[in-house]
């Protein structure tokens, strides 16, 4: 995403749980612009995203994305977004911001990505409802970081 902060989330979580965020939200969103279709897949709320870009973004191929839209490209965007709109768009750089995710990112990857998003999302979710993450507990013997444990959930472990 553009050099813009995670958008106010630095107040409210800990350093820790935000870690990689905003490229976590940039191989989704780039995927659903680059497959408009996944939008309809993948059962995702503007508040699934912590970062303002990636809020923005999805928001944006959301509405696309309802009003039928199939496919986006820059003369499908700009003609169907408002004033408003726009101007957030081009101080985020525009369509060569977008374009620039898309032709980097590999959709084959989606699931992936997806279950990455799903999974952050639900540390936050944990932290929100008072879990600690952060604070060692001991387990036989051994110590554990929660947030630790969590990140490593459904990573093969070959």
């Amino acid at each position: 995403f553009p050099s813009h902060d995670i958008g106010g989330c630095e107040q409210k979580y800990p350093k820790e749980l935000l870690v990689g965020r905003k490229t976590v939200e940039g191989n989704v969103v780039a995927c659903l612009w680059k497959d408009a279709l996944l939008l309809d897949e993948a059962k995702l709320e503007t508040k699934d995203f912590l970062t303002e870009d990636g809020a923005y973004y999805f928001s944006l191929a959301k509405q696309l994305r309802n009003k039928g839209f199939t496919s986006f490209d820059e003369v499908t965007v700009l003609s169907n977004i408002s004033e408003d709109v726009e101007i957030g768009f081009t101080q985020r750089g525009g369509w060569d911001s977008i374009q620039h995710l898309i032709d980097v990112i590999n959709d084959k990857n989606w699931d992936t990505y997806i279950d990455i998003l799903y999974r952050e999302n639900i540390i936050i979710n944990l932290f929100d409802n008072g879990f600690n993450l952060l604070k060692p507990i001991e387990d036989n013997k051994k110590t554990i970081i929660p947030l630790n444990l969590f990140r490593k959930m459904g990573q093969r472990s070959d």
